[in-house]
C-alpha cells in the first residue's frame, strides 16, 4: 500500500510525472535491496554504479527525500514484478521495444525510413548528457514519424501494413514524451516551438478530422520560427502572437480531453463497476490514459513557454488552467499544499490561495476556486486536478507574480471574496460582503436534518390493495413486468 510521503510513493509520482533512464537504475537498486534483505549500503552501492547520488534524487521535479524499506509481504513475489517493471523501463529507454518492432516491419519499409528508424534505435536510449543533445534526439525522433504518417495516412497502404506502422509510431510517440519530460531546464523559445510543432504534426497525422488542429498547425508552421527568434515586427509583439497560439494549442488540448472523457468514460465507469474496481481507479482511468499519450508532452512545453512569453510581452500576472464564466464568492483560505486537504467537505463556499499543487490532487467538496501562489509549483493544463477542475466548472489558475499572492494573503486570509476572470485573462479580486441568504440557508439545512433525523418512517406492512401478489422465488433478476 502506498503512504503519501515514503519512498514507493515518492518513485512512483517521479515516474508519473517525469521518468528518465535514471529509473532503471532506481529500479536495480530496489531489487538488489530486497534481495540483501534491507541492506542499505547495497542500495546506495547500486544507486553509484549508474552514476546517481542523494543529490540527484532530491533535485527531480518530484523528489525522492526517502530511502526504500522492508514491507510486510512476500518479498520474492515482489522482487519478480520490480524485474517485470525493469523490463518496460528498458523497453522505453532503451529502444528495446523499437528494434523489436523495427525489425517485424522490414519488409514493409522503405530503406531511408529503415535507416532512420535504426539510427533511433542506435543512438542510445532517451538520456541526454545536455539541452542540445536532447533536443537533437527529439527532432530525429520526429523527422522518422514524419515518414511514418505519410505512409500511415497514403490510402495505398495495406491495413496490415498499418498495424505494424502503428506500433513503430506508438513506440516513438512514447520516447518523444520521455524527452520532453526530462527537459525540464529547457527555456529557449526556438527549441520549445520546434517541439511543439513537431508533437502538432503527429496529432494531425492521426487526428485529421479536427479541423481546428489543423488550422493550429498551419499558423505554427507559419509564425512560429520568426517569432521565436523574436523577429516579428518586436519582440514583445513576437512573444505576444506566440502566446495567442499557446493559448489556441491549450483549448484544443482541453477539447480533445473532453472527447476522450466523453468517449471513454462511461465505458470505463461500466466495465469498472462490472469488475467492483475501485471508485478511485474509475474516476481516474480516463486521466492516466491522455497522460500516456503526446497531449501530455504539448502540455508540458506550453507550461515551459508560458513564464518565458509572459515575461517578455509584460503580460498580466495570471494564467487560467480553468476559467469560470461567471463570479465566485467565498472565503479565502490559507493552504501549504493541496494534499494538506484531500478528503475534506468545506461547507462554507471556498476559494483556497495554495502553495504547491502537484497536480495529481483532488478538488475538496465545496471548493469553488484554487489560486496557486506560484507558477514552479503549479499543475499542467493536463494534470489530474486540471481535467477535474474543467469538468466541474471550478476555477484553477496560476500566480506569475509572488508580490501579488503575498497581497491576497495579507488583505483577504478568511475573509469573503468576489473572483471574476476578465476577457484579457487577468483576474480581480475584491472583498464582499457574506451572502445574506447563506446563514439562513446553512441553518435551515441544518433544521432539515434534525428534523429527518427524528423523524419515524412508517410503513404500510398490509395487505391493503387486495391484490394478487407473484411470490418472490418466481421474480428473475433484469425481468420488465
Amino acid at each position: 500500500k502506498e503512504i503519501h510521503g515514503t519512498y514507493y510513493e515518492q518513485w512512483h509520482q517521479k515516474l508519473h510525472n517525469n521518468t528518465t533512464p535514471a529509473d532503471i537504475g532506481i529500479c536495480r537498486a530496489i531489487i538488489a535491496y530486497l534481495r540483501s534483505g534491507g541492506d542499505m549500503g547495497t542500495y546506495w552501492k547500486v544507486l553509484g554504479e549508474h552514476g546517481i547520488t542523494k543529490d540527484h534524487l532530491t533535485s527531480y521535479s518530484r523528489p525522492i527525500t526517502t530511502e526504500p524499506y522492508m514491507v510486510q509481504t512476500d518479498v520474492g513475489r515482489l522482487i519478480r514484478d520490480f524485474e517485470r517493471y525493469l523490463g518496460i523501463l528498458r523497453s522505453v529507454h532503451d529502444a528495446l521495444d523499437l528494434q523489436l518492432a523495427l525489425d517485424h516491419a522490414k519488409g514493409c519499409l522503405p530503406g531511408h525510413v529503415q535507416g532512420k528508424l535504426q539510427d533511433i534505435c542506435n543512438m542510445g536510449g532517451t538520456g541526454f548528457g545536455s539541452l542540445d543533445e536532447g533536443h537533437g534526439k527529439f527532432m530525429k525522433i520526429s523527422s522518422a514519424r514524419d515518414d511514418l504518417l505519410a505512409i500511415l495516412n497514403n490510402k495505398g497502404t495495406e491495413p496490415a501494413v498499418i498495424k505494424q506502422l502503428l506500433v513503430i509510431d506508438y513506440t516513438l510517440e512514447t520516447q518523444q514524451s520521455v524527452l520532453v519530460q526530462g527537459l525540464t531546464a529547457e527555456t529557449r523559445l526556438p527549441q520549445l516551438c520546434e517541439q511543439l510543432r513537431a508533437l502538432l504534426t503527429a496529432l494531425v497525422g492521426h487526428l485529421p478530422q479536427e479541423d481546428e488542429l489543423q488550422a493550429l498547425l498551419a499558423d505554427w508552421t507559419t509564425f512560429s520560427e520568426s517569432c521565436s527568434h523574436k523577429r516579428w515586427n518586436s519582440p514583445e509583439e513576437s512573444a505576444l502572437l506566440l502566446k495567442a497560439l499557446c493559448d489556441r494549442t491549450s483549448r484544443v488540448v482541453g477539447e480533445l480531453s473532453d472527447k476522450c472523457q466523453t468517449l471513454m468514460g462511461p465505458k470505463a465507469a461500466f466495465l469498472g463497476a462490472a469488475i467492483d474496481a475501485p471508485r478511485k481507479n474509475i474516476d481516474i482511468f480516463v486521466d492516466e490514459v491522455l497522460r500516456g499519450t503526446s497531449l501530455m508532452a504539448v502540455s508540458l512545453i506550453l507550461q515551459r513557454m508560458e513564464p518565458v512569453l509572459r515575461d517578455i510581452a509584460h503580460l498580466p500576472p495570471w494564467q487560467m488552467i480553468s476559467p469560470i464564466d461567471k463570479p465566485i464568492k467565498g472565503v479565502l483560505q490559507l493552504i501549504d499544499k493541496m494534499t494538506g486537504v484531500q478528503g475534506e467537505v468545506f461547507h462554507t463556499p471556498t476559494i483556497l490561495l495554495s502553495g504547491a499543487v502537484s497536480g495529481e490532487e483532488e478538488v475538496p467538496d465545496g471548493v469553488l476556486g484554487v489560486l496557486v501562489r506560484s507558477a514552479k509549483e503549479a499543475p499542467d493544463i493536463l494534470s489530474h486536478c486540471a481535467v477535474r477542475a474543467r469538468n466541474f466548472g471550478v476555477l484553477l489558475c496560476t500566480c506569475f507574480d509572488p508580490k501579488i499572492s503575498e497581497k491576497l494573503a495579507a488583505d483577504f486570509a478568511n475573509k469573503w471574496i468576489e473572483v471574476r476572470c476578465k476577457a484579457d485573462g487577468s483576474l480581480v479580486v475584491a472583498a464582499c460582503e457574506k451572502p445574506a441568504t447563506f446563514e439562513a440557508t446553512q441553518a435551515a439545512a441544518e433544521a432539515e436534518q434534525a428534523k429527518a433525523a427524528k423523524a419515524k418512517v412508517k410503513m404500510n406492512l398490509t395487505n391493503d390493495f387486495r391484490c394478487s401478489w407473484l411470490p418472490v422465488k418466481h421474480l428473475k433478476v433484469g425481468a420488465k413486468w
